[in-house]
This record gives C-alpha cells, structure tokens and sequence, in this order.
C-alpha cells in the first residue's frame, strides 16, 4: 500500500490514496510530498528522489467551523469586550500521488 508524508499549508499529513484530510483555511498555497514508500520495507525521503513526486487532490468542501468566544474583560474598570471567531476549513480528498504526475487542484461545485 502507498502512503505519503504530505506538506499542505506547513502542516504534514500521512496520506494514502483516496484518504480526506481537512485542513485549516480555505486555500491551498504550498504543497510537497516529504517522504514516500510503497511497502513497509522501502522508504524514500528527500532531494533527488522525491523531486518529481507530486500529489493530486481536490476539494470536497470549504466551510467554517464552529464559533469561538473571544472575551476580553479588565477587573476594577467594567472593560468587557465580547467577539467571536470561525476558522475557514476545507475537506480535501487525494485522488493520486506519484512520480511525474502535475499537481493541481480541482475542485467541485
């Protein structure tokens, strides 16, 4: 089975073919594969091996996530400031990884 050591966004993931990672944000800037191996027994890391290795995904869902609280609060003065939060998220979906495949992106709508 083939598996990976994925970058996306400047988090790494362990990914297999047909894998769903979800990731922050809603854009995917930068991706690299780190490591690979197609057994349990070979593994090939870095520079000259992997430089023609690519991953090929798309993205099944962009949304948001749930609501953070903010609160910000002074004792003595009555400062009280109440905001909140969502993350952009998006669901990805590897279709393929390997050597010489083009990585980009596609998305459904």
């Amino acid at each position: 089975m083939k598996k990976a050591v994925v970058q996306v966004n400047s988090k790494q993931y362990i990914v297999s073919k047909g894998d769903e990672i979800k990731i922050d944000g809603s854009l995917v800037k930068d991706v690299s594969v780190l490591a690979f191996w197609e057994n349990d027994d070979s593994v090939f890391v870095e520079n000259a091996d992997l430089k023609n290795f690519n991953v090929l995904f798309e993205v099944l869902k962009s949304y948001k996530g749930k609501k953070v609280p903010v609160r910000r609060f002074k004792s003595k003065s009555k400062y009280r400031k109440n905001k909140s939060h969502r993350q952009p998220l998006s669901v990805l979906k590897i279709t393929d990884f390997g050597k010489n495949i083009e990585s980009k992106l596609d998305s459904k709508k």
